[in-house]
């Protein structure tokens, strides 16, 4: 018979420590990979979600303060009530504190930015002048059915929306309470009155002013269906629509026409600077913070600047913070 060989119990002993090794090796590669992966899907996502963010709100901020006609704001009669943050047209642009706008439900220690003015489409002209509670304009369109109430829409308009009639001196904000389309001319109502023609110049408007639907648009922070924070936007009294996760916070800071370069802090300060004829708000500076998804991406606390504060964050994931400069066309004297 033959000896049966086999290994020794040291041998065996240095093969499981040599494969301990390797394996250590080989986890640590895996870890590293693993974390750098992260790293750049976190980065990947913070770019792509600022960029967006910044696009979209960039869109409602150029066209902030228009009335539907050309030129920049001109003095506003506004005939709603209450007048709200929600419809202070006398103001293209606010920003509050979160605990400001509890009807938003943001999250705490965040802002909103809200913008008002005509936001989307051409208007109606004027082709006749306007009467005491009654506006008459040409004929462009229905959408059947398209209104909430399931109504015809007429010229983008509904019955119930808030609309501006403007031209080159003065605007006026009101609430439609009828729309009546008339052969090739439509006829809009309002429950108030206007001002006789002639001397009242202030309350009455030529053929050749515009009607527009007038919008509110807020951009807030609230938790996602992700629960991480996410940016919001709520249009008029329709549902908050979830945009973006990942945007944690905005800071916007607001410069005059009679400045260069000085930028001031625009939470709570935008209302009854807004519309000043003698030196208006031309630009605004927007800050969105995007934090990413990951956890412990970082190998400590990340420190970095936010709204002129340096800040420290309370984990490790990363962050990145996006600014933008944005004319506001419809402000430039």
């Amino acid at each position: 018979m033959y000896r049966q060989n086999g290994l020794s119990l040291v041998e065996l002993m240095i093969a499981i420590t040599l494969g301990l090794i390797l394996m250590t090796g080989v986890i640590q590669l895996f870890i590293s990979s693993r974390e750098s992966f992260q790293a750049q899907q976190s980065t990947s996502v913070i770019q792509e979600s600022g960029r967006l963010a910044a696009e979209l709100i960039n869109r409602d901020l150029r066209m902030s303060g228009f009335t539907g006609f050309r030129g920049r704001m001109s003095a506003i009669n506004n005939k709603l009530t209450p007048v709200t943050y929600k419809n202070d047209f006398l103001n293209g642009i606010s920003v509050y504190e979160a605990k400001d706008v509890t009807d938003l439900a943001p999250l705490a220690n965040t802002r909103a930015l809200v913008i008002r003015g005509v936001l989307e489409g051409a208007g109606s002209e004027l082709i006749k002048r306007s009467e005491e509670k009654k506006l008459t304009v040409g004929y462009i369109s229905t959408e059947a059915g398209a209104c909430k109430d399931k109504t015809n829409k007429i010229n983008g308009m509904c019955v119930g929306d808030t609309l501006m009639v403007a031209d080159y001196q003065k605007t006026i904000v009101f609430k439609a309470t009828a729309i009546a389309k008339n052969a090739s001319s439509v006829e809009i109502s309002f429950a108030g009155t206007w001002g006789k023609p002639g001397p009242d110049y202030e309350n009455y408007f030529m053929p050749g002013a515009r009607v527009s639907v007038a919008r509110t648009v807020a951009y807030f922070i609230r938790e996602g269906v992700s629960k991480r924070p996410s940016l919001y936007q709520k249009i008029d009294d329709e549902d908050a629509v979830e945009l973006l996760e990942g945007v944690s916070n905005i800071a916007v800071k607001f410069n005059r026409f009679s400045s260069t370069s000085s930028y001031s802090d625009a939470t709570g300060k935008m209302n009854g600077l807004w519309n000043s004829k003698n030196d208006p708000v031309v630009s605004v500076q927007l800050e969105l913070l995007i934090e990413g998804f990951a956890d412990n991406v970082l190998e400590e606390k990340q420190v970095y600047e936010f709204d002129g504060k340096t800040v420290t964050a309370a984990d490790r994931r990363l962050r990145n913070v996006f600014s933008t400069t944005i004319a506001l066309r419809n402000q430039l004297p």
